[in-house]
């Protein structure tokens, strides 16, 4: 049993969920992690880029390959928005709540 005041998602308590509910809990906090941990990687990926290019110096090889690094870094934000896009229309379609946690496993 959890102390009070802890909040583990992962962990039932009888104050906040069924022993039953924490698959759902789970899958939430990874998505919502994923999402995060992608995005900080492209901003940082982005930056990168960024110094990349400032530190070119006019050399076109470099200056290329920093400018593939900035549209990969764009293409993925691009990937990673579209990815949180489509999660947030489930969860408006469909009421699953990936995001907020309140995500319902159908029981036959």
């Amino acid at each position: 049993m959890p102390t009070k005041g802890i909040y583990n998602p992962l962990v039932p308590s009888s104050e906040t969920q069924t022993g039953g509910e924490w698959l759902p809990k789970a899958i939430s906090v990874f998505v919502q992690t994923l999402l995060i941990v992608g995005f900080i990687a492209m901003i940082f990926y982005f930056i990168y880029g960024g110094i990349m290019w400032i530190t070119a110096g006019g050399d076109t090889k470099r200056t290329e390959g920093a400018g593939k690094q900035i549209t990969q870094a764009i293409v993925g934000m691009g990937i990673a928005a579209a990815g949180w896009a489509i999660i947030s229309l489930l969860d408006r379609f469909f009421g699953l709540n990936i995001l907020t946690g309140g995500l319902k496993i159908p029981t036959f």
